[in-house]
């Protein structure tokens, strides 16, 4: 069990709550766009690294590098520094309570409440499961608010359980109501991901 705000939350599914519904599960507030550029950056500074490595070592031994230690290099850095972009990661990870009434978002981290108008709403993006696992609430002229789950341990999860529980048909149902669109993947390349789309005022 998680306790927010007084409240007790499964630490996985979903809760009626306000005449709405909520879910509770731990993220990292991070937008696509700044995960895209952060796996840019490891990439180029682990490049960087085992260039200046290899390039010690050539002028040190004064003969070429074999193609199997710069492989094995290459492999070393790029776990060295996978890890510790995650444990970075799981550090700044919170729980969240993300509640959706029919009025508005409500998100809670650390005590502090984002509150969102429904009307303002765009889209809504529930990704279930892999690394990408997260909840982006896109807002017309605003930046979107992203919770990539993915990143860190659910508390009491399971191998192979969703980071983000998968919605029930109550859940898709209430959306409808508020006038979104439920686009469900096809394509299992995909991944267990919901888009909620608005389709009226």
């Amino acid at each position: 069990m998680i306790a927010l705000g007084g409240h007790q939350t499964p630490s996985a599914g979903w809760t009626t709550a306000d005449q709405g519904w909520s879910v509770a599960f731990r993220a990292v507030p991070l937008s696509m766009r700044a995960l895209v550029l952060t796996i840019i950056a490891t990439i180029v500074v682990g490049g960087g690294l085992l260039t200046a490595v290899l390039i010690g070592l050539d002028t040190r031994t004064g003969a070429a590098v074999p193609r199997g230690l710069i492989i094995g290099l290459g492999g070393v850095l790029g776990l060295g520094l996978t890890a510790a972009l995650f444990g970075v990661w799981r550090w700044k990870a919170k729980t969240c309570r993300i509640a959706f009434s029919a009025s508005d978002i409500s998100i809670e981290t650390d005590g502090r409440t984002i509150t969102v108008p429904v009307d303002q709403v765009e889209t809504i993006i529930i990704r279930c499961d892999s690394d990408y696992a997260r909840l982006e609430v896109m807002r017309a002229g605003a930046r979107p608010l992203s919770y990539f789950a993915g990143l860190c341990r659910q508390p009491d999860a399971t191998p192979g359980q969703d980071a983000i529980p998968y919605p029930p048909p109550a859940v898709l149902g209430f959306f409808k109501q508020l006038g979104f669109g439920v686009r469900l993947a096809t394509d299992p390349r995909e991944g267990r991901i919901i888009r909620l789309v608005r389709t009226r005022p």
